[in-house]
C-alpha cells in the first residue's frame, strides 16, 4: 500500500478537490458548493475549539423525533407548557436534566478539563477547580 506512505499535506489537494466535484455534481449548483464551504469550515472549528462529534451526531439523529414528540404535547396541553411543569414524573426529569447541566457546565466543577494529552497531565485545581497543567513526572528513567 503505497497510498499510505503519501504525506497527508500531498492528499488534502486531491480530495478537497474531489468533494468539490462530488458537491456540484450532485444538483449542478454553484449554492451547493458554498454550502461545502461553510459547513466545512464550521466543522473546522468546531474541530480546533476541541469539540466532541459523539453528541453532535446524536443531537442531529435525535432532535427531529424529540421535536416531533414535543410539538405533539404541546398539541395534547393545547400549546400550555403546564403539561410540561404541573406533572411530578415530568417536573422532575426536567430539574434533573437542567441541574445536571449546570454542574456539567458550571467552572467550579472541574468536568470542563480536557482530556490529558498523552505526554501531560491535568489536574483539578483544588482552590477553584479550574484546570491547571502539571509538570511530568521526571524523577525516575523509563528503564
Amino acid at each position: 500500500m503505497q497510498l499510505l506512505k503519501v504525506p497527508y499535506k500531498l492528499l488534502y489537494g486531491p480530495l478537497i478537490l474531489f468533494i468539490m466535484v462530488g458537491g456540484y455534481s450532485l444538483n449542478n449548483s454553484v449554492f451547493d458548493l458554498g454550502l461545502l464551504l461553510v459547513f466545512g469550515l464550521l466543522g473546522y472549528g468546531l474541530r480546533k475549539l476541541r469539540f466532541d462529534t459523539a453528541p453532535l451526531i446524536l443531537a442531529y439523529v435525535l432532535g427531529g423525533a424529540m421535536e416531533l414528540n414535543l410539538r405533539q404535547t404541546l398539541m395534547l396541553g393545547r400549546g400550555s407548557w403546564e403539561i410540561l411543569l404541573g406533572r411530578p414524573i415530568a417536573l422532575t426529569i426536567l430539574v434533573i436534566a437542567l441541574v445536571v447541566t449546570c454542574c456539567r457546565c458550571s467552572p467550579r466543577s472541574g468536568a470542563c478539563c480536557r482530556r490529558p494529552a498523552p505526554s501531560t497531565s491535568f489536574d483539578p485545581d483544588p482552590r477553584g477547580g479550574r484546570c491547571r497543567r502539571s509538570p511530568p513526572n521526571r524523577t525516575h528513567s523509563r528503564w
